[in-house]
């Protein structure tokens, strides 16, 4: 027969044990927030939504326009299994920006076009967010330091929204990447490439 003492013992660390386990279904995981804002006009207020509520890349264009015109701001959550992303698209409803062509690149799922008709494979995406972004070697091509950064996202509106939040993830982990990141605008839209315009 068993000690009684040595049973109450192996049951007090059983016990003990199942105390300490950690519980998996409890556990929650903290995500880190980053978020990319455009500038917004006094007084107008925040409207979020989730990137995968929406299907395609021309309802989420729509949806954008319709709460900018509303004199509201659009933010789009995309999250990930680690991570919240929190992007205020600058959208063009009933307003002029003044720009010049080498302050926007436009980028596609396979290319990118920089300076109005510049066209690079996307495999150069992050060198070319390098000197979009910073400028190092003062390229004529890209915005200086001082003047104004723009990355349009510009996707065929009829392709599924898939194709435009793994292009929205390459872009900010390419961005995350550099030594420093300055203030820049995202876009959103199937306009094609912007003509430039300068206030006179």
């Amino acid at each position: 027969m068993r000690n009684p003492i040595v049973l109450f013992i192996t049951l007090i660390f059983f016990l003990s044990c199942a105390e300490n386990r950690p519980n998996k279904e409890n556990k929650v995981v903290e995500k880190s927030i980053q978020t990319f804002f455009s500038f917004r006009m006094e007084g107008q207020s925040l409207v979020e939504f989730d990137l995968d509520t929406i299907k395609t890349t021309k309802e989420l264009i729509r949806i954008l326009n319709e709460i900018d015109c509303l004199k509201e701001k659009p933010v789009l959550k995309i999250e990930t299994d680690y991570k919240i992303n929190r992007i205020q698209p600058f959208q063009i409803c009933e307003f002029i920006l003044d720009y010049k062509l080498k302050n926007i690149i436009y980028v596609n799922t396979d290319s990118i076009t920089v300076n109005y008709d510049l066209v690079l494979p996307i495999d150069s995406l992050e060198i070319t967010l390098k000197n979009h972004l910073l400028n190092p070697n003062n390229n004529e091509n890209y915005p200086s330091q001082l003047e104004k950064k723009m990355i349009s996202i510009h996707i065929d509106s009829t392709k599924n929204i898939s194709d435009t939040k793994n292009l929205f993830l390459n872009i900010i982990d390419k961005v995350n990447r550099l030594d420093s990141i300055p203030d820049f605008i995202f876009m959103i839209e199937d306009n094609g490439i912007l003509p430039e315009y300068t206030e006179e």
